[in-house]
């Protein structure tokens, strides 16, 4: 949920696919409730002997059966929740699909997901703006690539790791997300925080994009 309060943050998103691929973040897994618990759910990628490809390079290992156990899982978990029947067929689709990158299969869903929530959002690839450079310079890079004055970062570990100093030398803003995760009914149990955004989509309905939108702001 914090991921798209971000892109709504934003006035255009970037996602950024030309950095190193990193199997611990979150860009092939993602956490649902399941009636024993919750579940992490993850899209078999291939890295055997890839250490230093960059994400937009990651191929999807489709040698191994998930998308049909990833569907029949979620189906099962949710079938019961409020409106399940009111996005299942989207979510569906992207699983009869065969995908071949990890990178399209995920701005696949995040569209889809951003028109469920009525957040609409110029999005590009940095790999598409051709940006150089590591860690603050490649964040400067992006925002003089795709022409914007500032640039949103998550909060947290961010401000470990951002150098505001060198975004004020390159005379452009950088604001930080104050992201408080909201309560809301779901199915098997007790509230849990930090799942996939399915999970208040399937629970909420048309409230979701309120969940969402009102979850988080930007901060200097």
């Amino acid at each position: 949920m914090g991921y798209f309060n971000k892109i709504h943050l934003a006035d255009k998103f970037c996602l950024v696919d030309s950095i190193q691929y990193n199997k611990k973040w979150f860009q092939n897994s993602g956490q649902i409730r399941t009636n024993t618990g919750e579940l992490w759910l993850s899209v078999p990628v291939k890295t055997k002997g890839r250490f230093h490809q960059n994400i937009n390079e990651v191929e999807i290992d489709n040698s191994k059966e998930w998308r049909r156990k990833h569907w029949k899982t979620i189906s099962l978990s949710y079938q019961k929740a409020p409106f399940f029947k009111n996005y299942k067929d989207f979510f569906e689709d992207v699983y009869l699909k065969r995908w071949a990158q990890l990178v399209d299969l995920n701005e696949h869903i995040i569209r889809g997901v951003l028109q469920f929530l009525g957040i609409e959002k110029e999005l590009v690839r940095s790999s598409e703006l051709e940006v150089t450079g590591r860690k603050t310079d490649l964040l400067i890079d992006i925002c003089r690539k795709s022409k914007s004055d500032g640039y949103l970062s998550g909060g947290g570990g961010a401000r470990q790791y951002v150098d505001l100093e060198r975004f004020k030398e390159a005379g452009l803003l950088h604001f930080f997300q104050e992201f408080h995760h909201p309560v809301y009914s779901q199915v098997h149990g007790a509230f849990k925080d930090k799942m996939a955004i399915i999970d208040v989509l399937f629970n909420c309905g048309p409230e979701s994009g309120r969940y969402v939108k009102e979850s988080g702001k930007k901060v200097l």
